[in-house]
């Protein structure tokens, strides 16, 4: 066993780790990670060259963020019973098409996330309910009437509302998300189609 510090250390044709070895890198700010030799025969399939690893250099991007920037804009789904939205949603469309209401819930604040969700069919018994994961109050919402009323307006809120016999086919709100809230804009016929309330 060899117990040394080197400053460097050049191997020019094989360097051998038998079952169980790993490998430790230390950061500079002293902590320690551990490698061990099937995280490292993973990288046996990786073929990207040297320069294009170095572009990922400065990354910060989270994973979810990464594979929401490789959605196509036409992402969309129609829904009819109580769904979630998902971080696979990114730049798609959520239409609701059922004439009994139903709950879809938000995840939690994703940063860079935006969808739309639309109603495609009038509900006539019981609300279209847009809520947040766990109940919390990050929904900051502005409503626009097309008819020209003054609309409904949230700033920590838990539940966007397509309105039971007010919410028309076409309705929909617009979501964008900062990662701590959720930015809400609405649109709708008529003023009472769509609010914004705190449920708990």
């Amino acid at each position: 066993m060899i117990s040394k510090k080197f400053s460097h250390v050049r191997v020019d044709r094989k360097l051998v780790l038998t079952k169980g070895a790993t490998l430790v890198a230390t950061s500079a700010a002293g902590v320690e990670t551990v490698v061990d030799a099937t995280e490292l025969a993973a990288l046996g399939g990786v073929t990207a060259s040297a320069a294009e690893l170095n572009i990922l250099d400065g990354v910060t991007a989270t994973a979810t963020q990464i594979n929401m920037a490789t959605l196509a804009d036409s992402n969309s789904r129609t829904v009819t019973t109580t769904a979630a939205i998902t971080a696979a949603d990114h730049l798609g469309v959520i239409y609701l098409n059922s004439a009994t209401g139903f709950v879809t819930t938000l995840p939690a604040p994703i940063a860079g996330f935006k969808c739309e969700v639309i109603s495609k069919l009038a509900n006539t018994s019981g609300n279209h309910t847009v809520v947040t994961a766990t109940s919390a109050n990050v929904i900051v919402g502005m409503q626009n009437s097309v008819a020209g009323d003054a609309g409904d307006t949230g700033t920590t809120d838990d539940t966007i509302s397509f309105v039971a016999n007010q919410s028309l086919a076409g309705d929909r709100v617009e979501l964008r998300s900062d990662g701590t809230s959720w930015f809400a804009y609405a649109t709708s016929k008529v003023a009472a189609g769509i609010t914004f309330t705190t449920a708990s």
